[in-house]
């Protein structure tokens, strides 16, 4: 707690729990992104830049390409185990991760990076998607940051309400 005052970070003191604090907020946030996604709420590229508009470092592809996606499968198994369908593993991360497509380490993820000047959507990602939005046509819902907020603040609650962390005010 001392060394992030020193290093200018706020420390969050947790119990031991499924996936801590940054877990359990965190791949909400990004099974939501590949929800909005599957749903044809938006592409890849417009919900990355919406949420990078709206303030993140990054957007939530960019994130799971550079994390690794078995890593994220990982975690994101870890969390549909402890809480079953409030965090249910999207099938896309299935389909990527069964494929060993595991983002910028094997040059390939949610986007290819076989050409190192030009990020671009994964061809299998691209033809999983249009095969997905020919059954299941996607509303003419335009994505909104707060769909991924949401679930954040949802997961924070829950922290809060388990005993896991305790809210700094």
């Amino acid at each position: 707690m001392k060394f992030a005052t020193v290093i200018d970070k706020t420390a969050i003191k947790c119990k031991n729990a499924p996936g801590f604090v940054v877990n359990r907020i965190l791949i909400p946030y990004m099974n939501e992104a590949l929800l909005a996604l599957m749903d044809g709420s938006g592409t890849m590229q417009e919900i990355d830049e919406a949420m990078v508009e709206f303030g993140m470092p990054m957007g939530p592809f960019t994130l799971w390409d550079l994390v690794g996606l078995d890593v994220a499968m990982h975690a994101s198994v870890s969390l549909e185990e402890a809480f079953a369908k409030r965090t249910p593993v999207p099938d896309i991360l299935k389909l990527i991760v069964e494929k060993k497509m595991f983002g910028q380490k094997t040059g390939k993820g949610f986007y290819d990076y076989s050409d190192k000047s030009n990020k671009i959507v994964n061809a299998e990602v691209e033809k999983y998607l249009k095969k997905l939005w020919k059954e299941n046509p996607p509303d003419s819902l335009d994505f909104e940051p707060e769909r991924l907020l949401a679930v954040q603040v949802r997961e924070a609650l829950l922290i809060a309400e388990e005993g896991v962390a305790v809210p700094m005010i």
